[in-house]
Protein backbone atom coordinates (compact mmCIF):
# COMPACT_ATOMS: atom_id res chain seq x y z
CA UNK A 1 0.00 0.00 0.00
CA UNK A 2 2.61 2.73 0.67
CA UNK A 3 4.53 1.53 -2.10
CA UNK A 4 1.08 2.65 -4.54
CA UNK A 5 1.26 5.89 -2.62
CA UNK A 6 4.93 6.66 -3.26
CA UNK A 7 4.44 5.71 -6.66
CA UNK A 8 1.49 8.26 -7.15
CA UNK A 9 3.54 11.14 -5.43
CA UNK A 10 6.39 10.21 -7.63
CA UNK A 11 4.14 10.74 -11.03
CA UNK A 12 2.65 13.92 -9.84
CA UNK A 13 6.06 15.71 -9.46
CA UNK A 14 7.32 17.68 -12.65
CA UNK A 15 10.70 16.55 -13.88
CA UNK A 16 13.18 18.83 -13.10
CA UNK A 17 15.22 20.76 -15.97
CA UNK A 18 18.51 22.09 -14.84
CA UNK A 19 20.74 23.97 -17.17
CA UNK A 20 23.65 22.46 -18.22
CA UNK A 21 26.75 24.59 -17.77
CA UNK A 22 29.01 25.44 -20.73
CA UNK A 23 32.20 24.84 -18.65
CA UNK A 24 35.94 24.35 -20.53
CA UNK A 25 37.99 20.97 -20.07
CA UNK A 26 40.13 20.98 -17.30
CA UNK A 27 43.38 22.76 -18.38
CA UNK A 28 45.09 19.96 -16.39
CA UNK A 29 43.51 16.90 -18.34
CA UNK A 30 44.30 13.76 -16.71
CA UNK A 31 47.84 14.30 -15.71
CA UNK A 32 47.53 14.18 -12.20
CA UNK A 33 45.31 11.63 -12.02
CA UNK A 34 47.54 8.57 -13.92
CA UNK A 35 50.88 8.68 -12.59
CA UNK A 36 53.64 6.27 -14.30
CA UNK A 37 57.56 6.51 -13.23
CA UNK A 38 59.31 6.55 -15.74
CA UNK A 39 63.21 4.70 -16.24
CA UNK A 40 65.18 7.99 -16.66
CA UNK A 41 63.29 9.33 -13.55
CA UNK A 42 63.73 5.94 -11.59
CA UNK A 43 67.33 6.09 -12.56
CA UNK A 44 67.87 10.22 -11.54
CA UNK A 45 66.29 9.38 -8.37
CA UNK A 46 68.46 6.79 -7.56
CA UNK A 47 71.72 8.97 -8.41
CA UNK A 48 70.67 11.49 -6.31
CA UNK A 49 69.61 9.23 -3.21
CA UNK A 50 73.94 7.94 -3.52
CA UNK A 51 74.64 11.80 -3.98
CA UNK A 52 72.36 12.56 -0.56
CA UNK A 53 73.74 9.44 1.00
CA UNK A 54 77.55 10.63 0.27
CA UNK A 55 76.79 14.29 1.29
CA UNK A 56 76.11 12.62 5.09
CA UNK A 57 79.31 10.30 5.24
CA UNK A 58 81.16 13.14 3.77
CA UNK A 59 79.81 15.74 6.32
CA UNK A 60 82.43 14.19 8.67
CA UNK A 61 83.24 16.23 12.13
CA UNK A 62 81.52 19.16 11.20
CA UNK A 63 78.29 17.91 14.07
CA UNK A 64 76.54 21.34 13.23
CA UNK A 65 76.36 20.86 9.68
CA UNK A 66 75.38 17.15 9.79
CA UNK A 67 72.21 18.38 12.13
CA UNK A 68 71.21 20.36 9.27
CA UNK A 69 71.23 18.14 6.90
CA UNK A 70 69.69 15.43 8.70
CA UNK A 71 66.77 18.16 10.33
CA UNK A 72 66.66 19.08 6.11
CA UNK A 73 65.95 15.57 4.92
CA UNK A 74 63.75 14.69 7.52
CA UNK A 75 61.63 17.93 6.78
CA UNK A 76 61.67 16.80 3.18
CA UNK A 77 60.12 13.60 3.96
CA UNK A 78 62.69 11.44 2.41
CA UNK A 79 64.55 10.70 5.41
CA UNK A 80 63.03 6.97 5.12
CA UNK A 81 65.73 6.38 2.49
CA UNK A 82 68.56 7.15 4.83
CA UNK A 83 67.69 5.52 8.00
CA UNK A 84 70.49 3.54 8.36
CA UNK A 85 73.15 6.34 7.57
CA UNK A 86 71.35 9.18 9.73
CA UNK A 87 71.13 6.44 12.59
CA UNK A 88 74.89 6.16 12.34
CA UNK A 89 75.60 9.74 12.04
CA UNK A 90 73.51 10.43 14.80
CA UNK A 91 75.21 7.92 17.19
CA UNK A 92 78.04 9.38 16.33
CA UNK A 93 77.21 12.39 17.46
CA UNK A 94 76.22 11.59 20.87
CA UNK A 95 79.35 9.33 21.20
CA UNK A 96 81.95 12.52 20.72
CA UNK A 97 79.23 14.66 22.59
CA UNK A 98 79.36 11.86 25.45
CA UNK A 99 82.82 11.45 25.32
CA UNK A 100 83.78 15.17 25.28
CA UNK A 101 81.70 16.00 28.28
CA UNK A 102 82.69 12.97 30.39
CA UNK A 103 86.44 13.24 30.08
CA UNK A 104 86.75 15.95 33.07
CA UNK A 105 84.92 13.79 35.73
CA UNK A 106 87.64 10.98 34.85
CA UNK A 107 89.56 10.06 38.21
Amino acid sequence: MADSDVSKLEANQPEIVRPMGNFLPCMWSDQFCSFSLDKQYANEIEVLKEKVRSMLVAAGGKSAERRHLINTLERLGVSYHFEKEIEDQLENMFSAYDHENNEGYDL
